[in-house]
């Protein structure tokens, strides 16, 4: 019986060395999304105009009033008052910077206790997402 348990640990022992070996070879690596791996709508603050096309950090020249004013555009809901545009203004790393609810002013992403900015102008409620994400189909490095 002591030979069996002591066959057992060095088992065990062998199973463990050999798990952590292996697992340091291995390196994963992360996977993030960027704004490009998504389609959007992009909204002319100048004109209304719209497109759907990749997400990117940045403004857009318009196509139909010529302004440096197209800004990526997500729509969300109020319960109570229905759909509004929000545009988002993204820092160099694609991060949401500052958001424009429907013709509101610009205002930071988040506001002093960290929730998401994103306020119905209408009764001052959080809203949340009207549109679907709609990923761009492409393989993984």
């Amino acid at each position: 019986m002591p030979f069996l348990l002591a066959l057992l640990c060095a088992a065990l022992v062998g199973a463990v060395a050999y798990n952590l070996a292996s697992a340091r070879r291995h390196t994963a690596r992360p996977y993030r999304r960027t704004l490009a791996d998504f389609y959007v709508t992009w909204r002319c603050l100048a004109c209304g105009h719209e497109l759907e096309d990749r997400g990117a950090v940045g403004t857009r020249a318009c196509p139909a009033c010529g302004k440096q004013e197209m800004y990526v555009c997500i729509r969300h809901a109020c319960p109570r008052h229905g759909v509004f545009p929000v545009a988002f203004e993204h820092d160099s790393a694609g991060d949401p910077v500052r958001v424009k609810v429907a013709d509101g002013q610009w205002l930071p992403y988040t506001d002093e206790d960290m929730n998401i900015n994103i306020r119905c102008p209408q009764c001052g409620e959080f809203m949340m997402p009207a549109d679907r994400a709609r990923p761009v189909q492409q393989q993984r490095p």
